[in-house]
């Protein structure tokens, strides 16, 4: 289980048509159902689970976990990186590409293609990220 603290887009619907509360955080459960949806699940007394389109989700708190790349990855400057793991992700920029870093105080920064994480369960979410201004 995933279980990343999220916000959701206003005007999102579940599966079945309901409108969802914008205001209330929701913690997310699984990314990619067996259908293709996200599983969320309100963070308040209702606890009710629903299932919504992965574009819907507004942020979720991955930043700083720890990832790794797949080998032969490059930088945003076509340089390959040498270390293969422990990395702390640090968010998708405007352009989408996935900024990592050496260590969570941005000691050495690189930008790389989003596909190139290796896909554990949280950079699962990372494919979805969205960065909403």
């Amino acid at each position: 289980m995933l279980q990343q603290t999220i916000r959701i887009e206003n005007e999102t619907r579940n599966h079945r048509g309901d409108l969802l509360d914008s205001t209330i955080e929701y913690e997310l459960i699984e990314m990619n159902d067996t259908f293709g949806w996200a599983v969320i699940r309100a963070n308040n007394s209702e606890k009710t689970m629903h299932r919504v389109h992965p574009d819907h989700l507004r942020t979720l708190e991955v930043i700083g976990s720890q990832v790794a790349i797949k080998p032969g990855t490059r930088d945003l400057k076509g340089y390959f990186l040498k270390r293969k793991s422990g990395y702390a992700f640090m968010g998708i920029d405007d352009f989408g590409w996935a900024v990592i870093c050496t260590n969570e105080h941005d000691a050495s920064c690189h930008h790389v293609d989003p596909d190139n994480l290796k896909m554990t369960q949280i950079t699962k979410t990372i494919k979805y990220f969205h960065t909403k201004k």
